[in-house]
């Protein structure tokens, strides 16, 4: 019994080092710039954050064998049909999975209203201090982190995050008026 009790132990720990964060990882602080990198895009190009700059993006870390996360997909992917990809991004970060798991994933939903990215090796996701997935967070359109919610929350995703999303939406339109044509 005492080996098993050890195995099983031991297996945690080893879950905790493929699936846990990197000792250093922290979450960017609210208010401040968000970090660049979101990973490669399905042509396995280097996806940044400044090639969205000026609108809100809304960026999802997701797994295919994490339930919650498609679930959170799928709302995620009405939303950015509804509002269109204009002033709204939506990217769902795919996160150590492998870029052939996620290539095969992505030609299995077909054309998408969200933007995928893939980060096999997890490190946008170490920019980001994500530990445990799902975990979205809105960043405003001057490339600020402004919201982060971690796990998955059906009423989240009905009230407060399209609350958050049409106040930056808002601030955004508004700021853009300010500017002289």
């Amino acid at each position: 019994m005492h080996k098993l009790v050890t195995k099983f132990f031991a297996g945690l720990g080893l879950l905790a080092m493929l699936f846990g964060p990197p000792a250093s990882a922290a979450s960017p602080a609210v208010g401040t710039a968000a970090p660049p990198a979101l990973g490669l895009d399905l042509a396995g190009q280097p996806l940044r954050l400044e090639s969205l700059r000026g609108r809100v993006v809304v960026l999802s870390f997701w797994a295919s064998w994490c339930a919650p996360c498609l679930e959170e997909m799928k709302v995620l992917e009405n939303l950015q049909a509804r509002v269109g990809s204009g002033r709204l991004c939506i990217v769902g970060v795919n996160w150590r999975e492998s870029r052939r798991a996620f290539r095969r994933l992505a030609e299995r939903l077909g054309p998408l209203a969200i933007t995928l990215a893939s980060d096999a090796d997890g490190q946008a996701g170490a920019q980001y201090g994500v530990s445990a997935i799902p975990r979205l967070f809105v960043i405003d359109a001057q490339g600020r982190l402004a919201f982060s919610h971690e796990g998955y929350d059906p009423q989240l995703l009905s009230g407060q995050l399209l609350e958050e999303i049409a106040a930056l939406l808002s601030a955004s339109e508004a700021a853009h008026a300010m500017i002289p044509p």
